[in-house]
Formats: structure tokens, C-alpha cells, sequence
């Protein structure tokens, strides 16, 4: 399996809970990038080139998933995840027509609110 996480900043909190997710789950393929999502342009060929060969895209935070799927359309032709790592964004997109396949949260009143 070939997952390709898309997280913000490699020294911030998503950044290391990814490296952590990699460190612990030795098995599986895993390719990765920090787009920090105040320059998500600049990170664009790299996302392109790295989601080819991926079966899962495991998007990391809200606002960097929702650009990328605005600026690559194609990615929402791929299994996708997003970790809901902040309940405040949760219903900031509507993920469901971006294409988000799958959603990842922390709390139970976190999963209510996708729900309903």
C-alpha cells in the first residue's frame, strides 16, 4: 500500500504526529510533504509527481487539503483522508463534493458534527 500523507510544517504538531504515524506503521509505503498552507502553489509539482503512484492521500489539515483540491482538481479522483485535527474547521468545506472520502476525528462531538 502506498499512502502519500500531505501535512503543514515538518516542525509543527501535524508535521510530527505524521512522522510518528510513518515511524509506527513500518509496513506501508509511505511518501510525504509539508505544504505549509500559505504557499500552496509553490508546493504543486510536488504534490502532482508524489500522488501518481498513490492509493490513499492522507491530507493532514484542513485548509491545505481544501486548496489542493481546488488547485488539482484530479485529486479528488483518489481515495482521500483528512484528519480533523481542529474541531472549529471541521465543517469549513464541503469535503463530501472535494471529493474526501474518508474522515478522521478526535472526539466524539467532532464525529456529530460530520454527521449531521
Amino acid at each position: 500500500m502506498n499512502i502519500y500523507i500531505i501535512a503543514d510544517a515538518e516542525t509543527w504538531a501535524i508535521g510530527k504526529l505524521s512522522k510518528s504515524i510513518m515511524r509506527n506503521n513500518p509496513w506501508i509505503n509511505f511518501k510525504i510533504s509539508y505544504v505549509y498552507p500559505k504557499n500552496v502553489a509553490d508546493f504543486l509539482p510536488e504534490v502532482r509527481e508524489k500522488m501518481k503512484d498513490a492509493d490513499v492521500i492522507h491530507f493532514q489539515y484542513w485548509n491545505t487539503a481544501r486548496q489542493l483540491i481546488e488547485l488539482i482538481p484530479e485529486l479528488k479522483d483518489k481515495r482521500t483522508i483528512l484528519t480533523h485535527h481542529n474541531q472549529k474547521n471541521t465543517l469549513s468545506a464541503d469535503w463530501k463534493a472535494m471529493g474526501i472520502k474518508e474522515h478522521v476525528v478526535h472526539t466524539q462531538k467532532n464525529l456529530q458534527t460530520l454527521r449531521n
